[in-house]
């Protein structure tokens, strides 16, 4: 049988349910001679995957970087994907996404084909290929010569790999030789400047690639269940035993195939992580302790267990170094000292021509809304023909005359010593018009961003056949069993969930590239945030701290529509807020703690954290149907648009509470799920006591809350026009939905929920552009 033909229309349902190889790609195929090629008697299952990856990406000094290393990773993978095409190879996992009908997505009036084809503007290029993929493969070339895809694969990612770091190597090796011929230079400082270069580049990755045949004959199902811990097929997989048995008694055409691909997928991923725990030495380049007499190079300063390139001395290394950063087409700041791989991430998107992001650095992330904030041209409001007022944004006055200009530029008064005379001239500029601006605006650019991480929930179960729907949801397959041999016991076969197949891996897959490219990057874009890497159920996105709930509630709203899935999915989500002088490394590890601890605590679910720059961290659990909460605490802190006659809510309630709170109020403990009276007695206290515009200010965002929280209700809200009892109503609430999710965490779960809300409350004067005391 061709493991990809299209299935006839005399074909049963039953059939098509258990066996529907690849008819789901049937235009794909037939115009594709080379994959006529793919049988299930001579293929195989390739699955490749690439490490260290973490590693590489987040060993960021600046944001670039962090979308520099994703996007190289990406493009290194996508070099490797076409090379299996290019042999006849089908990739089933990731999908590109593909111009069909609109009927074929459930539930969606929109067509994909009005899917947007490029990124949006000023986010750059984006790293859309996850670091391994899945595919068929022939096990025999044209001339019927055996294909080896290991060496094949792992020749096609060498040669990608040794192309980008040669470009970088050829740039970098000009720039040294000019700074060899500047004045003061030393030409012993150049010698050799790159002698430990073929050994870092060539020892940095690890290619692993498992291959499992399709054929029965080679790999039976029993040595396959006694690989995945049975003894026998029957016994590790009934459902697949009775829906094969099944086939068999119905007499469908290639009935012992039923189930195969879900249990060949399940052995290739649990090979593939049994060589994750083995790491091999490189041959090539042995390691070698140097002598007493010698010199230690210097640590990179982005990947710390590499040495920097140039020389081995101390005082020669900071010379050859500070020779290379008065040159601006490195775009090295002083300290920055790096290895080759930390070259390579820096010089690989000039060298190859990548569209480049609008925030290089995390400053003017930090500062995009505050950026984009209008303010009017000259002394006075002018008019403009279209009859508005003559208004600019505060980024078009600041890049007035300016060719380029850092974040940290709004934060200081002058450059270091290093700084190029071109650099302190467009530095002058930069802060007269920055002057001009301060007597017009009078907010100062925030300083904190935001990491986010999103990851869909069972996506790797469902995958793997486990949450699959059962075959009774399928009505027409219901009706057609009334017809089947009374040898046959329906119950069984109809309380059976569908088994995995190709057509519904390839399906799935591709719909998760659709909306990674549909959605993903349109409400990043439109919060002024930058996307890093989107596999389309998983991402990561750096944005502004006033945005990043937004943009997350927004995509999982997206994700939970099913209009692309054909069924409602849920995402969880770690957020990781800090300064901008923070290391990204301890932010991108802060947002990957927050993200397990939600996925720990039950799935869609919210994980916050604030690392506060005076010290200390805060973390709270943010639930996603209280999400209209957050944002309007966040709403109550924040500066109000100007002419409304509203002003900000002061938080001084909210720093006398968390002080009682840390004192006596953790006292009053209960053994239900209610919380105690003497806190809401001291939350109505402080809030009451606070001056007018505050409780108006409180008062006028909760009320909008009661029709989007119909929730309130079960918990008996009144419809009070004081806003310390609408509070009260919203800690019952919070609580209500906190609690159960940490019960197996803590004992004292009303007492751990009543202060991830106070916690809520801070991160919310923090979001609004306001670190609390």
């Amino acid at each position: 049988m061709t493991a990809i033909e299209t299935q006839s229309d005399s074909t049963t349902l039953l059939s098509k349910q258990l066996q529907d190889w690849s008819s789901y790609h049937e235009t794909e195929l037939q115009s594709d001679e080379r994959l006529k090629r793919l049988t299930v008697e001579h293929s195989s299952i390739l699955l490749f995957a690439l490490s260290p990856v973490q590693e590489f990406i987040e060993a960021s000094r600046s944001l670039r970087d962090l979308w520099s290393g994703s996007l190289i990773l990406s493009k290194l993978v996508r070099k490797v994907i076409e090379k299996v095409e290019s042999l006849g190879g089908l990739i089933i996992y990731p999908r590109k996404p593909s111009r069909k009908k609109a009927s074929s997505y459930p539930n969606s009036e929109t067509s994909p084909e009005t899917t947007r084809k490029t990124s949006p503007q000023g986010m750059g290029e984006i790293a859309l290929t996850p670091h391994r993929f899945l595919a068929v493969v022939p096990d025999t070339d044209a001339d019927e010569n055996p294909t080896d895809f290991d060496a094949k694969c792992r020749d096609a990612f060498s040669e990608a790999w040794l192309e980008v770091s040669g470009k970088v190597r050829i740039h970098l090796a000009e720039r040294v030789q000019s700074a060899a011929l500047a004045r003061g230079a030393n030409a012993s400082w150049f010698q050799e400047w790159d002698k430990r270069w073929e050994q870092q580049v060539e020892s940095c990755w690890e290619t692993r690639i498992v291959t499992v045949p399709l054929s029965a004959q080679k790999l039976p199902n029993d040595l396959i269940a006694q690989a995945l811990g049975g003894m026998f097929f029957s016994d590790r997989f009934p459902e697949l035993t009775i829906l094969k048995r099944t086939a068999t008694l119905l007499e469908l055409e290639h009935a012992d195939e039923t189930g195969r691909w879900q249990i060949l997928t399940q052995l290739a991923n649990r090979l593939l992580s049994a060589q994750h725990p083995v790491r091999y030495l490189n041959r090539q380049t042995p390691v070698t302790l140097p002598k007493l007499s010698e010199s230690t190079p210097h640590k990179c300063r982005m990947f710390g267990s590499f040495e920097t390139i140039g020389p081995d001395r101390y005082t020669d290394s900071k010379a050859f170094w500070s020779q290379l950063q008065k040159n601006s087409q490195l775009r090295l700041k002083k300290g920055e000292e790096f290895c080759a791989l930390g070259l390579i991430k820096r010089l690989a998107p000039h060298c190859e021509g990548w569209q480049l992001p609008t925030f290089t650095d995390n400053f003017r992330l930090a500062a995009a809304r505050w950026l984009q904030t209008k303010v009017p041209v000259g002394e006075g409001k002018t008019k403009v023909p279209n009859g508005e007022s003559n208004m600019v944004t505060v980024a078009e006055i600041l890049k007035k005359d300016v060719s380029e200009w850092d974040g940290h530029w709004l934060h200081v008064k002058c450059l270091d010593d290093q700084a190029t005379l071109d650099q302190k001239e467009q530095f002058e500029k930069f802060q007269s018009n920055l002057q001009s601006i301060a007597q017009k605006v009078t907010t100062k650019p925030p300083v904190y961003y935001a990491v986010l991480l999103m990851d869909a929930d069972n996506c790797h179960q469902r995958l793997a056949g486990k949450t699959l729907p059962y075959l009774r949801s399928e009505r027409k397959l219901v009706e057609e069993s009334q017809t089947w041999s009374p040898d046959i016991d329906v119950d069984d076969v109809l309380s059976c969930r569908r088994p995995l197949t190709p057509t519904y891996h390839m399906e799935i897959s591709e719909r998760q590239s659709q909306f990674g490219k549909d959605v993903v990057p349109e409400v990043i874009g439109q919060h002024e945030g930058q996307l890093i890497y989107n596999g389309g159920d998983e991402f990561l996105a750096l944005l502004p701290v006033t945005d990043v709930f937004d943009a997350a509630t927004k995509i999982r709203q997206r994700f939970s529509e099913d209009q692309y899935f054909g069924y409602a999915g849920t995402m969880s989500a770690g957020i990781a807020i800090a300064h901008c002088t923070t290391d990204l490394r301890a932010v991108l590890q802060e947002a990957r703690d927050m993200m397990a601890l939600a996925k720990s605590r039950g799935r869609n679910f919210c994980q916050v954290s604030f690392s506060k720059r005076s010290g200390g961290t805060v973390k709270t659990a943010c639930p996603w149907e209280l999400a209209p909460l957050f944002r309007a605490l966040v709403a109550a802190f924040r500066d109000p648009d100007q002419g409304n006659g509203d002003v900000k809510a002061s938080d001084n309630w909210l720093t006398r509470l968390q002080r009682d709170w840390q004192t006596t109020l953790q006292a009053f403990d209960t053994d239900d799920m209610e919380v105690h009276p003497a806190i809401i007695a001291r939350l109505s206290q402080y809030v009451s006591h606070s001056d007018q515009k505050t409780q108006q200010r409180l008062l006028k965002e909760f009320q909008q809350l009661r029709e989007l929280l119909p929730s309130l209700n079960r918990i008996d809200a009144r419809q009070s026009a004081e806003a310390a009892d609408v509070l009260s109503d919203f800690v019952r609430l919070y609580v209500a939905t906190v609690a159960p999710r940490l019960q197996r965490e803590t004992y004292r779960t009303v007492m751990a929920a009543v202060g991830q809300f106070f916690d809520m409350c801070d991160i919310a004067v923090s979001c609004a552009g306001k670190e609390s005391s």
